[in-house]
């Protein structure tokens, strides 16, 4: 096969050529921004529990819980059958004395249920993926569970607690036959003396249920991709129960029983003679009971939840525009390779063929 002159073949060979140079320039450029297909994710979780339970005692304190008894039992008597005096005596003194005092002193109760410092940080630097998609899936949860519980202590304090009795039996009896005079005397004198004291001071009560510092970043640069999928999400989730009681406190300063018996006492005088006949009887009886309580509290401090939060999210995508820019550079390359393709059919149809 030839042609009617060398002009056509050689413009065909001409437009071939730039059609494979513009398509080898085109797979260069191509193959410069070409890159992976980055799919990221980013999960992190950080659960903190805590429990804080303080108490300074299950404090209990008594003064006195004696048990006193004080008992007279007297007999006298006197007989005569002459002339002189038959005189029969009795003389009790009894008596109880029963002190007491309660002291509780507590120091301070202090307790933290949970204590963190929580710095988490994720990054995706997705930066030279060469114009291909960036997804990015970055979660970050964090949990502060803190529960305290402060008590100064479940105070019991009693100053007397004394069970306390006196008695006095007595019989005088006085017989006189003759002349003279017949005397009977029956003497008592019964006490109880009872005193209480209750103290009872704490220290202060402070209850921290949750102390945190949470600290959350999350960052993707993806400057060089044509197209970024982002998902960022960050739950800081801090929940705390403080509890502060500066104590359970009872102050007793005297619940003391006293019991004065004292059965009828007896004086029995008897002169038939001229002589006088004298009977007595004198008894006295007391009860003194006294107490006092005093109870001193601290402060009660109870905080639930005390947390700082710092978090940040940051995409940086500055250069997508750009990028899409820079592919569309290519643009003049297919326009001359399209250009060559035109410029081969116009000479084909100017051939002509013939045969031998």
């Amino acid at each position: 096969m030839i042609t009617n002159n060398g002009k056509p073949v050689r413009a065909i060979v001409t437009a071939s050529l730039l059609v494979l140079a513009g398509a080898a320039a085109w797979l260069v450029l191509s193959a410069g921004q070409a890159g992976a297909i980055v799919v990221s994710d980013q999960d992190a979780t950080t659960v903190n529990v805590g429990v804080g339970v303080s108490n300074t005692g299950g404090n209990a304190a008594v003064g006195n819980a004696s048990t006193n008894n004080a008992s007279a039992d007297q007999t006298a008597t006197a007989t005569n059958g002459g002339a002189g005096d038959a005189v029969a005596v009795n003389t009790a003194n009894t008596s109880n004395d029963s002190n007491g005092s309660a002291s509780i002193v507590t120091g301070n109760a202090n307790s933290t249920g949970n204590q963190a410092s929580n710095n988490t940080v994720q990054v995706l630097d997705a930066d030279d993926t060469g114009g291909q998609p960036v997804i990015a899936d970055q979660t970050n949860n964090t949990f502060n569970i803190g529960i305290a519980v402060s008590n100064t202590g479940l105070n019991l304090g009693v100053g007397n607690l004394s069970t306390n009795t006196t008695s006095a039996d007595q019989t005088a009896t006085a017989d006189n036959g003759g002349a003279g005079d017949a005397i009977a005397v029956n003497t008592a004198n019964a006490s109880n003396n009872s005193n209480g004291s209750a103290n009872i001071i704490t220290g202060n009560a402070n209850a921290l249920g949750n102390s945190a510092t949470n600290s959350g970043v999350q960052v993707i640069d993806a400057d060089g991709s044509n197209l970024v999928v982002s998902d960022q999400t960050l739950n800081t989730v801090n929940f705390g129960l403080g509890f502060a009681n500066s104590g359970f406190n009872l102050a007793v300063a005297n619940v003391s029983t006293n019991n004065n018996v004292s059965p009828p006492a007896v004086a029995i005088a008897n002169s038939p003679g001229p002589g006088d006949a004298v009977a007595v009887n004198n008894a006295t009886n007391s009860n003194n009971s006294n107490g006092s309580a005093l109870i001193a509290t601290g402060n009660a401090n109870g905080v639930g939840n005390q947390a700082s939060n710092n978090n940040s999210q940051t995409l940086n995508a500055d250069g997508v525009a750009a990028v899409r820019r820079a592919a569309n550079s290519t643009l003049p390359l297919m326009l001359l390779m399209l250009f060559g393709l035109l410029f081969i059919g116009t000479p084909i149809r100017r051939l002509g063929f013939r045969r031998r």
